[in-house]
């Protein structure tokens, strides 16, 4: 399960995260900040980068 760190800590901007599994349907981290769109507030949107690299 992803912890949902904009839960406990609504003012970060950023946090280290491990990949659990990936896919043609997306990745799936074990913690994040980002807020998933839903219940008519609009979603977050940002950066995974890793060694050298970056995905919006």
């Amino acid at each position: 399960m992803t912890e949902t760190l904009f839960r406990t800590e609504p003012y970060a901007r950023e946090c280290t995260a491990t990949v659990v599994s990936s896919g043609p349907e997306g990745v799936v981290l074990d913690r994040t900040v980002f807020y998933a769109q839903g219940g008519g507030q609009p979603g977050d949107t940002g950066w995974l980068r890793w060694a050298g690299a970056r995905c919006p």
